[in-house]
C-alpha cells in the first residue's frame, strides 16, 4: 500500500464529495443532528436508496467546520481496495497516513462508506472508536453488520439510521406511478429503465451483500426462493412451499428468509399473538422494500391492490414502528405495536365498494375490539368518510390522507 497513491485516493474522494447537487432526503436532518454526537453513525439500508448521497451530504457539513485535510471519505467499493480488503490492518494503514496530514488538536472526521468490504472491520472501528480522535460515520447494506455485530462489540456505542428508497413525498410523483416503479433514487431521476434497475440491484443484493456475506453454497436455492419471494408480496408465505420451490429444510428456508431481510430486500411480517411463543410460530407474511422488484417477479396481472397494500406498508415501516397483521376471525393487514402497546389498526382496501365494504369493516372492527381501540383506519386510493359502529370509529382515508397522517412529515414521524 503505497503512501502517495493513498494520499491521492484521499484527496480523489473528498473532490468527489464536493461535486453534484442532490436531492435532499428526510434523513437528512436526524443525520446532521447525530454528526454532533460521539456515538458512530452507521446509515444502514438497502443498496442503491441514498446512503452514499448522504454521507456525501454530510461531509460538505463536516467541511463547514473542520479543515478539509482533517477529514477522511473513502467508498470502499472501489477497485482499489479489492486487493487489501482482507486484512484489515490495511484499514489502519491508511487512517495512518491520514493521520499524518492533519492538523493537530482538530478532531477528526471519518466516513467510511460500505464498510462491510473489509474483513473483520469491527476490529479497527472498535480501536478508532476507544482512542476517541475521531467522529465516525458508516454506510452499509446489511442491516445485521451495522446493528447487531457493530452493536455487540461496542456495547451500544453506535447509533443505527435506517434508510430507504424515496418516500413518496420525496419522490413528488404520482401514486400510479410510485405503485409500480417505486422510489430508488435512480429510477425516480430517469437515470435507467426501471426493470432493468430492477434486475441489477437484485443481483447486485444476491451476490454482492448476501451470498458471499453469509457464505451460501447453494446459490441456486438462493435464487430460487428470493425470486420466488418477490412474487409474493402482501401474501402469506408457507415455510413448506418454500421447502420445496428451494429443496431446502425448514430451518434452512427460515435462515435464507432472514439473509434477505438483512440485505433490505424484502420484510416479514407475523400474525399478532400476546404470546410471544405463538408469534414466533404464527403466519408470516412478506413485503418489498420498493414495488420496482415486482417488474422481474413472476406475475399474470398488474395486481394493484396489492401494491397499494405495500405501499402502505413501506409507509409505516418508515415510522421505525413494529408492524403485524392479525387473522381472527377477520383480517386486520396492519396492526402497529407501539412500546407495550398496540396503538394502530389499519385497513387497506384500494377500492371500498359494496361488495367488500362488510369485509374489511369486520376485519378492522375485531382487531379494534381485540387492543381496545375507539378507532382504527381504512385506506383507499382516493375515498374518505368516517364510519360509526359500536361506539368505534373507522376513519377512510385516501392516500393523501393517509400520507399526510402517517408519513415522513407526518405527526408521527
Amino acid at each position: 500500500m503505497e503512501k502517495d497513491e493513498i494520499k491521492t485516493i484521499i484527496a480523489e474522494n473528498i473532490s468527489l464529495a464536493k461535486k453534484g447537487t442532490f436531492r435532499n432526503r428526510t434523513a437528512q436532518t436526524k443525520a446532521l443532528e447525530l454528526l454532533a454526537v460521539k456515538h458512530i453513525l452507521s446509515i444502514v439500508g438497502v443498496r442503491r436508496c441514498g446512503k452514499s448521497t448522504l454521507m456525501k451530504l454530510l461531509v460538505r457539513a463536516a467541511l463547514n467546520v473542520t479543515n478539509e485535510e482533517n477529514i477522511l471519505y473513502l467508498n470502499l467499493e472501489h477497485p482499489y481496495f479489492n486487493q487489501f480488503k482482507q486484512d484489515v490492518n490495511n484499514l489502519q494503514l491508511i487512517y495512518d497516513i491520514f493521520k499524518q496530514g492533519t492538523s493537530p488538536d482538530i478532531k477528526c472526521y471519518i466516513f467510511l462508506d460500505e464498510i462491510q468490504f473489509f474483513s473483520d472491520w469491527q476490529v479497527f472501528i472498535k480501536s478508532l472508536y476507544e482512542r476517541d480522535e475521531a467522529k465516525i460515520v458508516l454506510t452499509g447494506s446489511n442491516s445485521r453488520l451495522l446493528s447487531s455485530d457493530l452493536a455487540t462489540m461496542l456495547s451500544g456505542r453506535t447509533i443505527p439510521l435506517q434508510m430507504f428508497p424515496f418516500s413518496i413525498e420525496e419522490a413528488d410523483t404520482q401514486l400510479e406511478k410510485y405503485l409500480t416503479e417505486g422510489g430508488f433514487p435512480e429510477v425516480v431521476l430517469n437515470e435507467g429503465t426501471p426493470k432493468l434497475l430492477a434486475e441489477m440491484y437484485y443481483k447486485n443484493i444476491l451476490y454482492q451483500d448476501v451470498i458471499p456475506r453469509f457464505g451460501i453454497q447453494n446459490t441456486l436455492a438462493m435464487e430460487n426462493i428470493s425470486y420466488y419471494l418477490l412474487s409474493q408480496m402482501g401474501k402469506e408465505i408457507s415455510y413448506n412451499t418454500l421447502k420445496s420451490v428451494a429443496h431446502l429444510d425448514d430451518k434452512t428456508a427460515k435462515q435464507y428468509i432472514s439473509y434477505l431481510q438483512d440485505a433490505n430486500l424484502l420484510y416479514v411480517i407475523s400474525n399478532y399473538d400476546f404470546s410471544l411463543k405463538k408469534l414466533i410460530g404464527n403466519k408470516k407474511k412478506v413485503y418489498l422494500v420498493d414495488p420496482v422488484f415486482t417488474q422481474i417477479s413472476f406475475k399474470n396481472s398488474p395486481d394493484t391492490g396489492r401494491l397499494f397494500e405495500n405501499f402502505v406498508f413501506m409507509t409505516l415501516k418508515r415510522l421505525g414502528k413494529d408492524i403485524y397483521f392479525l387473522q381472527n376471525g377477520g383480517e386486520c393487514d396492519f396492526i402497529i405495536k407501539d412500546g407495550l402497546n398496540i396503538s394502530h389498526a389499519i385497513q387497506v382496501c384500494y377500492d371500498l365498494t359494496e361488495q367488500n365494504r362488510e369485509r374489511e369493516q369486520k376485519g378492522l372492527v375485531i382487531a379494534m375490539e381485540k387492543f381496545g381501540l375507539t378507532e382504527g383506519f381504512i385506506v383507499t386510493k382516493d375515498q374518505d368518510e368516517q364510519i360509526e359502529i359500536a361506539g368505534r370509529m373507522i376513519h377512510v382515508l385516501n392516500a393523501n390522507q393517509f400520507v399526510g397522517k402517517f408519513g415522513m412529515n407526518s405527526e408521527y414521524s
